[in-house]
């Protein structure tokens, strides 16, 4: 049988005049005229590299699989290697459909494109391999991720300044896996000097709370199991006595949810609070501009927020950490995730608990209205955050509570199967909440017209207390984040 060859052609779409090449290396002198190589048909398991120089010096563009036109290589060819294709690799091209000028990436963390920065057009992904490109260098900015080959990148072409190649895990990580990985990326969360609202274990919480139940009795919510079952139905509901609104920073712990899907390692910490506080915002209207509390908007009782740190199992390194807020939240990519002596760290929110990067006010639900191109009213709701003494590290004071993936490895206490709120439900009229609005404003021109701005502009869900349901019981526990 005869080896398998590389046929050449001067035109594209295998056009022209044409050579046969087997494997070998062919310095200078190809079958057809210099710079004339424009499309070539390569049999399965070769692979072919096309040199912009001679002797193989220059630019280089890596093919594996039949090519109808070189783009931006096309008539720039000097020299040519025909080789078996043995240990397939990520080969990033300028052009799309796999054309143009290339570059083998290994598997690892470039903090440039091999191939060079803006020039990414088509990637090759082999079996078993996933490519994490970054729109700026080192792995900041938009990401987008692939785990097949990608003949365009549509919105992405021209775009990746950086890059990793990672292999595909195989398998979910062993108990004893996950705890290193835990205890290795587990973040550190710092808490605001201010806030008077800190985090408890559920335990000591559940020491100090009342458990209700609709038209029934009352009883001390850490004498026996709460109930088990039911849903989101009113018939129980918690209530954390105002001596313990404070929480217990010494008793706390991240309580972890591990996920293993999409050959991605994502770990939960979320953090249980007792009590969350009142609002505030920041306000211009009319003749007042600056910062108002809103009392008793925003303030229930219980409070579940997490940080979600996504690892690569294989290399057991951290990728990406997500960062809730208030019902949303956002991906941050590996690059401009704030780190301490190599651990990941975010920052939790003065009263309301939502996680940011960085401290800053960290204005969310931001607003305004226009009137005759005049800007009526700006508000945006306070998150303010501050590195101060208090803080939790994730990966020395955590509770596994979940772990799918390792079957009946992981016992979770029994206040997990509670599936009605943490907190209970308080509703306001809102001529009292309006009435707290225009004390903070003071005395201003067209007073009741900003507070009804104003009013309006704040989330329903701000308007009453009412405790959240645990964790398991939202979206995110599942993977919607």
């Amino acid at each position: 049988m005869s080896d398998p060859q590389v046929t050449l052609f001067s035109d594209s779409e295998y056009r022209g005049s044409q050579s046969t090449l087997s494997i070998g290396r062919y310095p200078s002198g190809f079958g057809i005229s210099n710079d004339a190589l424009s499309s070539l048909k390569i049999p399965a398991g070769l692979k072919v590299t096309l040199c912009e120089h001679g002797n193989f010096e220059g630019r280089r563009c890596t093919l594996i699989r039949d090519t109808p036109s070189l783009k931006g290589a096309n008539d720039k060819t000097s020299s040519i290697i025909v080789e078996r294709l043995t240990t397939p690799t990520v080969i990033v091209y300028s052009d799309s459909e796999f054309a143009g000028w290339s570059a083998e990436v290994p598997v690892g963390s470039h903090s440039s494109i091999p191939a060079g920065n803006d020039l990414v057009s088509s990637v090759i992904v082999p079996a078993g391999h996933r490519v994490t490109l970054y729109k700026d260098g080192p792995f900041k900015g938009d990401v987008r991720e692939l785990t097949r080959d990608a003949a365009s990148l549509d919105g992405f072409n021209d775009a990746a300044s950086s890059m990793i190649v990672d292999r595909l895990a195989d398998r979910a990580p062993t108990f004893d896996e996950l705890k290193q990985i835990i205890e290795k990326v587990g973040p550190r969360i710092y808490f605001h000097p201010d806030d008077t609202f800190g985090p408890s274990s559920v335990e000591w919480f559940l020491k100090r709370a009342t458990l209700h139940q609709k038209d029934g009795p009352t009883r001390n919510a850490g004498d026996a199991p709460l109930p088990a079952g039911g849903g989101d139905d009113g018939l129980y509901w918690l209530e954390c006595s105002r001596s313990a609104r404070g929480g217990d920073l010494g008793s706390a712990v991240a309580y972890v949810n591990a996920k293993y899907q999409n050959s991605w390692l994502d770990l939960q910490f979320w953090i249980f609070y007792p009590y969350n506080g009142a609002g505030s915002a920041k306000v211009s209207v009319t003749e007042f501009s600056g910062t108002i509390g809103l009392d008793p908007m925003g303030q229930h009782g219980g409070d579940w927020e997490h940080v979600t740190c996504r690892v690569d199992p294989v290399t057991k390194e951290l990728r990406a950490m997500y960062l809730a807020q208030h019902g949303g939240g956002e991906w941050v990519p590996l690059g401009e995730i704030p780190m301490e002596n190599g651990r990941p760290v975010a920052f939790s929110s003065r009263n309301g608990h939502a996680s940011y990067r960085g401290e800053g006010t960290n204005l969310s639900n931001d607003t305004s209205y226009k009137e005759f191109g005049y800007t009526v009213y700006e508000l945006g709701l306070v998150n303010s955050t501050k590195k101060g003494s208090k803080r939790l590290d994730c990966n020395a004071r955590y509770q596994l509570l979940r772990a799918d993936f390792l079957t009946d490895a992981v016992a979770a206490p029994d206040w997990t199967q509670y599936c009605r709120r943490w907190g209970p439900r308080i509703t306001y009229k809102s001529s009292d909440l309006k009435a707290s609005i225009k004390s903070s404003l003071g005395n201003i021109p067209y007073a009741d017209k900003a507070v009804d701005w104003i009013y309006g502009a704040i989330p329903d869900e701000a308007k009453e207390e009412n405790g959240p349901t645990g964790p398991w019981m939202k979206g995110p526990w599942k993977g919607g984040e």
